[in-house]
């Protein structure tokens, strides 16, 4: 069967006068946060157990729709049991907590009924204890059934204790989060500081494809310090990409005018911009449908800067084959592009665009943007070579039927 999740927002945050699940967290809301990274674990649709329906609650809500999740409001546990089958896996998420994605994967893989737990000691207070050695981290594993049964029996008990209680009961396992030397991240948000020291840590966990070794060496450490600053001024992944991008258009009059070192530095601060900016997405589980819109748009404007180096240093009175480099420079990433695509993963070092353009920046300073084009398209061959040289190893590893 599916996988559902019960996610309950009813406690009010330290302070009152505002819900957990309305705290901002992650440029959205915790019920936000909450709510994607079920989605990203599996879950088909997600239930919301309400009390009241705060300003903030609804747009959460109505941006959760908007990006395609299946997300309803139950403001009564009657209600929130009839929208789960009884035969149903259901994923319980605490009020207000925030774990790590990998903790959530473990989790959604273990059966019915399973709870995360973490050890009794000082810093453990704050979470629900189970017995005299354990406590609740805020995830359990349970079905439809055992939601119904729980409902029948409820009366003015809460909800999130009880089923809590129910499971325990009917013999569920325990998953130690922190077994195997795991280093999770548990958190019940309450206040807005706690909300903003739980985003930095999230940050340092974001992993996301690098498209090549400048990206994951020089600018991903800075994204994953800066994305969560962003998020926590209102400033989100979308408009971060949208200024890269409009940084690397502004290196395309600048190199027009010959000035190529200051054009390859809007296009490298682009880059770095755009990281920021995916990073943001990655943090804040946004939609990841229109990225590849994105890297095609940074691509095509970094091929066009490709062209009119050589055209301009034509016109300056250097000879037609900058021009012959600086196509087969581009055949060359196009061929490597096909082959990271199609064949195995090509060694760490090969070229990518923002590699090129930390190449070219040096020789532009020095004034010899023509040596810079020449090294570009040897370090492109090379590239090349040695992904195909990986290519063809491959497939003579492979066994023959």
């Amino acid at each position: 069967m599916a996988l559902a999740c019960l996610i309950v927002g009813c406690e009010e945050a330290r302070g009152g006068g505002r819900l957990r699940s309305e705290l901002p967290f992650a440029g959205a809301s915790v019920i936000d946060y909450q709510a994607r990274q079920a989605a990203a674990a599996g879950a088909k649709y997600i239930v919301i157990l309400v009390e009241r329906l705060p300003a903030a609650l609804v747009a959460a809500i109505d941006r959760l729709k908007r990006d395609g999740l299946r997300v309803e409001v139950a403001r009564s546990v009657t209600d929130a049991a009839d929208h789960i089958h009884p035969d149903e896996r259901l994923l319980l998420m605490a009020d207000g907590v925030i774990v790590d994605h990998d903790t959530l994967d473990r989790m959604v893989v273990e059966p019915s009924p399973t709870v995360l737990t973490i050890a009794d000691r000082a810093d453990t207070q704050h979470w629900e204890r189970i017995d005299a050695t354990h406590r609740w981290a805020g995830l359990a594993m349970l079905d439809g059934a055992l939601l119904r049964r729980t409902v029948e029996m409820l009366g003015e008990w809460d909800l999130q204790s009880t089923l809590l209680r129910r499971a325990v009961q009917a013999g569920a396992a325990a998953l130690d989060a922190e077994a195997e030397g795991a280093d999770p991240l548990l958190y019940i948000i309450d206040e807005d500081r706690t909300a903003q020291a739980i985003e930095r840590a999230h940050a340092e966990r974001v992993v996301l494809d690098a498209s090549g070794w400048p990206d994951a060496r020089l600018f991903a450490p800075v994204a994953r310090l800066l994305a969560p600053e962003a998020l926590m001024r209102g400033v989100h992944g979308t408009v971060l990409r949208g200024v890269g991008l409009g940084l690397t258009v502004v290196g395309l009059p600048l190199a027009v005018f010959g000035w190529f070192f200051l054009a390859a530095l809007a296009a490298v601060l682009g880059g770095l911009v755009d990281s920021v900016g995916r990073h943001a997405d990655g943090l804040s589980l946004g939609t990841r449908r229109h990225w590849p819109l994105w890297q095609r748009a940074r691509l095509s404007l970094l091929a066009a800067l490709l062209a009119i180096v050589p055209a301009r240093l034509v016109e300056q009175g250097g000879g037609w084959g900058h021009g012959v480099v600086a196509a087969a420079t581009l055949g060359a990433m196009l061929s490597l592009a096909l082959q990271r695509r199609m064949g195995p993963r090509p060694p760490a070092w090969t070229a990518d665009a923002e590699a090129l353009l930390l190449l070219f920046a040096p020789c532009a300073l020095i004034g010899q943007p023509g040596i810079g084009l020449a090294l570009a398209a040897l370090y492109a061959f090379a590239s090349l070579i040695a992904a195909q040289w990986r290519a063809v190893r491959a497939a003579a590893a492979r066994p023959r039927g």
